[in-house]
């Protein structure tokens, strides 16, 4: 690897990680010139990841206003999880067979941890995710996935959900509804997965996971047109001018 081949990836992944962790959230307009001030390079190697994260459909150039973390439509949102839904339940298929003891215990870890920000959100009498929350939700989230799909040793699962990860997670820090709810509900889920996977079960570990990420879908995709329509049609219209 030459040195602008690692200054490329080096800085295209603290820009993917900076989708990741919500910094750059939907809407948001990417400057060329801060990027490569604040990761401390020059700027071609940061513009070669910024295009190549448009290839990726995460950045969008919109006329007269520049490149933008790129709003998910609701066909793409719905898309998405179905696609993560036939590779996910494959994954969890297959790695009920291989999952080890000390990586079952870490998964219930998450699982522990989704139920604290569950019991103290009621705890504060709210039913409001703050910042510091939402990251740890999101956080324990994903990471209780990918110990899963890791666990398959399929990579092309990986490669794939990991990218389409990324295009959800612009809309989860953006959307309006991260109840209570919604909290308990992924947390009773992950728990009955990881029950499957505990029982060597991987028909049931399947079925239990390709409806989690539906019932995911069900509520992402109901909380998409208060979320993000607006904002969509008005990109749209600045596209279209």
């Amino acid at each position: 690897m030459n040195d602008n081949t690692f200054l490329r990836e080096k800085a295209y992944t603290i820009i993917q990680t900076k989708i990741l962790e919500g910094d750059l959230r939907a809407g948001a307009l990417v400057s060329e010139l801060a990027l490569a001030q604040e990761i401390g390079m020059s700027r071609t190697p940061v513009r070669e990841a910024i295009g190549q994260l448009e290839r990726e459909g995460l950045f969008n150039k919109v006329p007269r206003v520049g490149t933008i973390v790129r709003l998910p439509g609701h066909q793409e949102l719905k898309d998405l999880y179905e696609v993560r839904a036939a590779l996910e339940s494959c994954a969890a298929s297959i790695a009920a067979d291989s999952l080890s003891a000390s990586e079952l215990s870490a998964m219930q870890d998450l699982v522990d941890e989704v139920n604290e920000i569950a019991r103290e959100l009621r705890g504060r009498g709210s039913d409001a995710l703050d910042e510091s929350l939402l990251r740890g939700f999101l956080n324990a989230d994903i990471a209780f996935h990918q110990q899963i799909i890791q666990a398959s040793g399929n990579v092309r699962i990986q490669e794939i959900v990991s990218e389409f990860r990324t295009i959800q997670r612009v809309f989860e820090y953006g959307r309006m509804l991260h109840s209570i709810r919604i909290i308990e509900s992924a947390a009773a889920q992950h728990a009955e997965i990881l029950e499957a996977l505990r029982k060597r079960e991987a028909e049931t570990a399947r079925l239990a996971m390709f409806a989690h990420i539906r019932a995911a879908q069900q509520s992402a995709l109901a909380s998409f047109d208060e979320s993000f329509q607006p904002l969509t049609d008005q990109i749209t219209a600045d596209d279209s001018n």
